[in-house]
């Protein structure tokens, strides 16, 4: 915050660039291929910047010990319709940072005078070694110098980076309203007037209220989600295949199958990732770091396609690119390029076989001619196995994965 007037731009300014290393760090991202600096002020593709904030925000926090809330559709919803309200009243201010990959991080802020406030913020697991977020920070100050305000309200919170770059704390005042007095809200208001009143009650408030027990709760939380997970059918089918593992090697049969004409083949949908976790969760359950997992996955090239039927998703399979170094020249046999299938799902109310055979002809005229794709089967799935044969791939390795360590045998 700097004082209102004729030199706040300069001011502004200064109290932004006396971040030397964020100054450094901007420098370094803005040679990152594709690099800019977005600043949309309409609802001009507001619904795809909300998707994108969502699955960015839900990718960085859903590996962590507080999960991200928009794996739900309600409140991916509630955060669309607010930015869109907002909007129209012509408040909202929304910041990203792009590179070549896409945005890779975002800010929803809010304007009210000369202050504009730093409402929500998603960065991207990709970007944080290149301090996108701090680097976005910086941007929206040197924007705000140009355009008359004075202050930047990071909001509520005790995050490490709104003490680094905040330079005056302000009261927080808190609005009660209830019909009556005998109410739980007006009783609220009461007990937190006495003990803001009061600096002994204030001391111990603080101690115990809001130092201790946020940590108790975050550790609630986790317990709670750790027993979900346990009861969960889900974490005792993984559990099993860990124990599996860990008893005897695991064994698959590695299919391969060149890139097929579009004109015979099924039709597939390239699917938004947020719809392929959705049907994933409903169909098998999948733990938040899992969810995390599949969004890294996409980053790094992965697509997720689908058979479609009555507006509703029966099928799914990630094409995701294969490293032509994991493969040995006995299993590339000359492709220009190679992709994996992988994390197929179907829906419990479609007929398995024929929308899993169907996807993968459908995938397979979405390659070049020249491509392979490679499948895998476990090899005592015997029926699994006849579906691929009868999809047009063939059996040309066997994959054995002896704690972890993949080995990759030619089939005799």
């Amino acid at each position: 915050r700097v004082s209102p007037g004729a030199d706040a731009h300069v001011a502004l300014q200064r109290e932004i660039n006396r971040h030397h290393r964020v100054r450094d760090y901007a420098k370094r991202l803005a040679k990152e291929p594709g690099y800019a600096f977005e600043v949309l002020e309409d609802a001009v593709e507001l619904d795809a910047w909300c998707e994108e904030f969502c699955d960015t925000h839900e990718w960085r926090w859903s590996a962590t010990a507080t999960p991200s809330r928009y794996f739900k559709t309600e409140t991916r919803a509630l955060f669309r319709d607010a930015l869109t309200a907002w909007s129209r009243e012509q408040l909202l201010v929304r910041f990203a940072i792009r590179l070549a990959a896409g945005r890779v991080a975002f800010v929803a802020a809010l304007r009210a005078g000369t202050r504009l406030i730093y409402h929500h913020v998603a960065t991207s697991p990709i970007a944080e070694h290149l301090r996108a977020g701090h680097v976005l920070i910086r941007l929206i100050g040197l924007w705000m110098s140009e355009r008359g305000f004075d202050t930047l309200d990071f909001g509520e919170g005790g995050e490490a980076y709104k003490a680094r770059y905040a330079n005056e704390n302000e009261p927080l005042w808190r609005l009660y309203a209830a019909p009556h007095r005998l109410s739980i809200w007006y009783a609220r208001g009461r007990v937190e007037e006495q003990v803001r009143r009061s600096p002994a009650l204030q001391r111990a408030w603080d101690r115990w209220i809001n130092d201790r027990l946020p940590v108790m709760r975050q550790r609630w939380v986790a317990a709670a989600s750790a027993l979900q997970s346990v009861l969960g059918s889900a974490f005792w089918s993984a559990l099993l295949r860990r124990v599996r593992s860990a008893a005897s090697p695991q064994r698959q049969i590695c299919f391969r199958a060149p890139g097929q004409p579009p004109e015979t083949a099924p039709d597939v949908t390239e699917l938004k990732t947020f719809a392929a976790l959705n049907l994933m969760q409903a169909e098998r359950g999948m733990p938040a770091r899992q969810r995390a997992a599949l969004y890294a996955l996409r980053a790094g090239g992965a697509r997720p396609f689908g058979i479609v039927a009555d507006g509703r998703v029966v099928q799914i399979a990630w094409l995701a690119p294969l490293d032509p170094g994991s493969m040995p020249d006995w299993g590339r046999r000359g492709a220009r390029a190679l992709w994996e299938i992988t994390a197929c799902v179907s829906a419990s109310s479609a007929d398995r076989r024929t929308v899993y055979r169907d996807v993968l002809r459908g995938i397979l005229a979405r390659v070049g001619l020249d491509d392979i794709v490679i499948v895998s089967a476990d090899a005592s799935d015997q029926q699994a196995q006849r579906d691929l044969r009868e999809t047009g791939f063939e059996p040309f390795a066997r994959r054995v994965t002896r704690r972890g360590v993949d080995v990759l045998e030619p089939l005799r």
